[in-house]
């Protein structure tokens, strides 16, 4: 019985930064969607919610990772990223439920494969992510020339900036990259 009371103050601060957790996942998918907040929003304060001293979102190869925990962000069957939290403040992981980590992820995974909130910051152009989003909708690059009312040599120009930019050498490389930044849907 002396277990059990003397475990409840652990038990009760478990709860305490699950509800806190979720209500600053809540709250920052609010203020995203109404374009008053980023990613850098949640990051901060959901590890400090979570008991962490840092948090980062990992994409593509950087998803592996040394973080004291790692959160999936899924959209349907699909990762998109992974949420990594960093140095316990505590010395200790924060005690959270599966199903409260699990919750954080999907609801932070749809949001970003909805393009609602992009990973990381673009380095491209307004005109570049015309140009990558609709070679991401299959356009050719004649079509996306016509399209944007450019001539054929501008769209290669772009593709070029983009390859550089993104480190790719190819079209499909260079969409699938901005899709895992977020950038496109």
């Amino acid at each position: 019985m002396t277990g059990a009371i003397s475990t409840f103050p652990l038990v009760e601060r478990a709860t305490e930064r699950a509800l806190d957790a979720l209500l600053v996942v809540s709250e920052t998918l609010e203020r995203c969607e109404r374009g008053t907040a980023g990613p850098s929003d949640l990051l901060d304060p959901l590890a400090r919610a979570m008991g962490y001293s840092a948090a980062a979102f990992l994409v593509g190869d950087d998803a592996e990772s040394d973080a004291a925990l790692t959160i999936p962000l899924v959209a349907g069957r699909r990762r998109v990223a992974v949420l990594a939290f960093y140095g316990p403040e505590s010395g200790w992981p924060a005690p959270f439920g599966s199903r409260t980590l699990e919750a954080i992820g999907r609801d932070v995974g749809r949001f970003v494969a909805g393009g609602r909130m992009p990973l990381v910051p673009t380095p491209l152009s307004a005109r570049e992510l015309e140009v990558i989003e609709l070679a991401a909708a299959g356009l050719s690059g004649r079509e996306i020339a016509a399209t944007l009312v450019i001539s054929s040599a501008t769209v290669k120009t772009h593709f070029e900036n983009l390859y550089a930019k993104l480190g790719v050498s190819d079209r499909a490389a260079a969409v699938a990259a901005a899709i895992r930044c977020g950038w496109i849907d």
